[in-house]
């Protein structure tokens, strides 16, 4: 629900098959909101091919960034690793998605 006060309510959802994705709660709100849910293929990551390559380079952004730290402390570098992907120039859309999502541009946590 924050997201959709935040940003309004999508036409479309696409996710695997995971619970959260899967539960009567979540159908109940798509259902609620007029949200048409796609679910991709079982033990098919390939469907879902741009979250995959994003999730490759957050992989490997968490890798570099974490690796002469406990790899159990991932989570103290994640948001950092989302601002710097958030305002970096994405060449398939020709902006950076903050911009996109936006509408203007922000300075990164490391910028600052």
């Amino acid at each position: 629900m924050n997201l959709i006060y935040l940003f309004g309510v999508p036409t479309r959802i696409i996710s695997d098959r995971g619970t959260a994705f899967t539960s009567q709660a979540f159908r109940t709100c798509c259902d609620t909101y007029g949200i048409k849910h796609v679910l991709n293929a079982v033990a098919m990551p390939r469907a879902n091919g741009q979250c995959e390559c994003y999730n490759k380079t957050i992989v490997q952004a968490l890798a570099t960034t974490n690796a002469e730290r406990d790899s159990r402390d991932w989570d103290l570098t994640v948001k950092q690793i989302q601002s710097a992907l958030n305002t970096t120039c994405n060449k398939a859309i020709g902006t950076t998605p903050m911009k996109e999502l936006i509408g203007c541009n922000t300075r990164g946590a490391a910028e600052a």
